[in-house]
C-alpha cells in the first residue's frame, strides 16, 4: 500500500511517540504503527483528529505531490458514507472542505 501521508515525519520532527499519539487519537500503539509503516491509511476523520493533536494541518500531514486521483477518490466514498452513518460536527465538515480545496489548489 502506498502511503500518502507524513505522519510518522511530523511525529519524529516533534521529537514525538506513537504512543503518545494513540493515546491521544484513542487508537492502539498497533494502529498507529501501522498507519506509519504504511500498511494501512488513516480514514479521514482519524487524519483530521491527527492533525489536530499534532497541531498541523490535515494537507502537511499529506504527501500531496504523491496524492491521486484515486486516492482522492477514496477519501471522498469514505466520507460520504460517513456522513451517511452518522452526523458529523460543523467543524468536522468544514475542515474536510478545506482540506479537499487544497488538494484541489496543489493539483491545479
Amino acid at each position: 500500500m502506498k502511503k500518502y501521508h507524513k505522519i510518522e515525519e511530523i511525529l519524529d520532527e516533534k521529537g514525538i511517540t506513537k504512543r503518545w499519539l494513540a493515546k491521544k487519537v484513542e487508537r492502539s500503539e498497533q494502529a498507529i504503527s501501522s498507519i506509519c509503516k504504511g500498511k494501512s491509511n488513516p480514514p479521514l476523520p482519524l487524519l483530521f483528529d491527527i492533525a489536530k493533536v499534532l497541531e498541523v494541518s490535515p494537507c502537511e500531514l499529506l504527501n500531496t505531490s504523491d496524492v491521486n486521483q484515486d486516492y482522492i477518490k477514496k477519501m471522498i466514498e469514505n466520507v460520504i458514507a460517513q456522513l451517511n452513518s452518522r452526523k458529523e460536527s460543523p467543524s468536522f465538515l468544514a475542515s474536510l472542505e478545506r482540506l479537499l480545496l487544497d488538494l484541489k489548489k496543489e493539483k491545479e
